[in-house]
């Protein structure tokens, strides 16, 4: 686990500091603290007046939909795999299901961003 941690935090650029002790390991919460830490001094871009539930803005743009609805009209699945509404993303199509999530999120999104 603490292998895992400290590749993430040595890819962001956010190793923890040193202890005062060099003998004494780092343990899991002070990758946690610098991974936090790291979080917090992230930028992110906040779309006045934007129609989003956070406060954030949105992740996906207009150009980024449109593409994801084009792939969404010629990926094929199987019959028996859940289906995702074509106008993914407008207020037409309502709120998805756990299914639709599901398979948005393991097969549409994957094949689309990628």
């Amino acid at each position: 686990m603490l292998k895992a941690l400290d590749f993430v935090c040595s890819q962001v650029g956010w190793l923890p500091p040193a202890l005062s002790n060099p003998n004494k390991p780092l343990k899991k919460k002070h990758y946690a603290t610098s991974l936090l830490n790291w979080r917090l001094e992230q930028w992110e871009q906040h779309i006045g007046r934007a129609s989003s539930s956070t406060q954030k803005g949105h992740i996906l743009n207009l150009d980024n939909i449109k593409d994801i609805w084009q792939d969404i009209e010629i990926i094929l699945t199987p019959s028996w795999m859940t289906a995702v509404p074509l106008n993914l993303g407008s207020k037409s199509h309502g709120k998805l299901k756990a299914d639709q999530w599901r398979t948005l999120g393991t097969v549409y999104l994957p094949l689309s961003l990628i």
